[in-house]
């Protein structure tokens, strides 16, 4: 027997398959199986095609593609070794898994590329930060040098001063002309004011220099973060 879709709407009592649901056709199929099943004093051949209908219909409400072929669709997806509808369902799952999986490898592959860039960017900091400490400790180290220099410079020059000052005892047989109290005091001050504002211009460097160091560290930073 060879039942089309419009042949199987009729066995059920149906117009059209617009909005049919599969439970709806499923508890129809029940009712008619209680009044043509050849136990309950029914027709054999009408409950056989009962469930040809039940079958033409129920692959066309999942699988649209059955919907244009009836039940020589539906066996011709059983002769291909399916079985109409729960084939299709099968295939339906087996896709969807597929997809989840790609979804999964797509998400993982992801998550590694995510991983690699972090590690180059941590990498980055951390060249970032050696190469910034190499550059403050390279410019404290020059700092302290200057400074050095200043305090050799200011204890030779306070030294020249107290000899221009205070007489030797051998100067004492041949007096040499000597700064009087007022003349030390003012030299004095002139070379402590001089060491002071040398020691500001140096520490006004250093601490820009510094300032510049960690600044410019600190915006290759953003330019990492940035990029994540």
């Amino acid at each position: 027997m060879k039942l089309s879709i419009q042949e199987s709407l009729e066995v059920f009592g149906f117009e059209t398959l617009t909005d049919l649901q599969e439970k709806r056709i499923k508890d129809v199929y029940h009712e008619l199986a209680k009044k043509y099943h050849p136990d309950k004093g029914g027709n054999a051949g009408d409950f056989i095609r009962l469930r040809e209908a039940y079958a033409v219909l129920k692959a066309a409400i999942i699988n649209p593609a059955y919907q244009n072929g009836g039940w020589e669709k539906v066996r011709e997806a059983q002769a291909n070794g399916s079985s109409g509808p729960e084939s299709f369902n099968r295939t339906q799952d087996s896709d969807s898994l597929q997809e989840q999986l790609n979804k999964y490898k797509q998400a993982y592959e992801q998550m590694l590329k995510q991983i690699k860039d972090y590690e180059q960017i941590i990498n980055n900091q951390i060249l970032v930060i050696n190469r910034t400490t190499s550059s403050v400790n390279g410019k404290i180290d020059f700092f302290n040098q200057q400074l050095d220099n200043l305090k050799i410079a200011l204890d030779k020059s306070l030294e020249s001063l107290e000899r221009k000052y205070k007489y030797k005892w051998w100067e004492l047989v041949v007096p040499a002309k000597k700064l009087d109290k007022n003349q030390y005091i003012t030299y004095y001050n002139q070379l402590i004011g001089e060491y002071n504002s040398e020691y500001r211009k140096i520490n006004d460097k250093f601490q820009n220099d510094l300032l510049n160091t960690y600044q410019m560290s600190f915006n290759l930073f953003i330019d990492m973060l940035k990029q994540t």
